[in-house]
């Protein structure tokens, strides 16, 4: 019998478990931001710290948990947690002004920032294939 795949909630440094856990590597190693900075403060190259893979980092949105992967469709917070910059914009337009991550509380210029952000709308008509004319 097959089991789903569930991501571990340890970080790949520390070992601790925690829901903080912000960054995910390309090899699917997870662990907390402080945690891999650490790590790359010690090391000179973007290896894993876990299978010493180097790869491209990804980081997780603190709202919708999914990777993100580039820092145009990214924002990061004073805190250090990312968002997709969609996400962030829903959170501030939502009127909750608390870190999806860590709770701490946003400052002035992201909320001024965002809700600046210009939203990109693409509208599709909806056809009823049922109707007959």
């Amino acid at each position: 019998m097959s089991v789903p795949y569930t991501p571990s909630r340890k970080c790949g440094y520390c070992f601790g478990i925690s829901n903080s856990i912000r960054i995910t590597l390309s090899c699917s190693h997870r662990f907390h931001l402080d945690c891999i900075e650490r790590w790359r403060e010690r090391n000179e190259n973007d290896s894993c710290p876990t299978c010493k893979w180097m790869g491209q980092r990804f980081y997780q949105c603190a709202r919708c948990a999914l990777s993100v992967h580039n820092h145009n469709d990214g924002f990061a917070v004073r805190c250090g947690c990312f968002y997709h910059k969609e996400c962030l914009y829903r959170q501030i337009h939502q009127n909750l002004y608390n870190c999806s991550g860590c709770h701490e509380q946003f400052n002035a210029a992201v909320i001024h920032y965002m809700g600046k952000f210009s939203k990109q709308v693409t509208y599709v008509p909806i056809v009823n294939l049922n109707e007959t004319e």
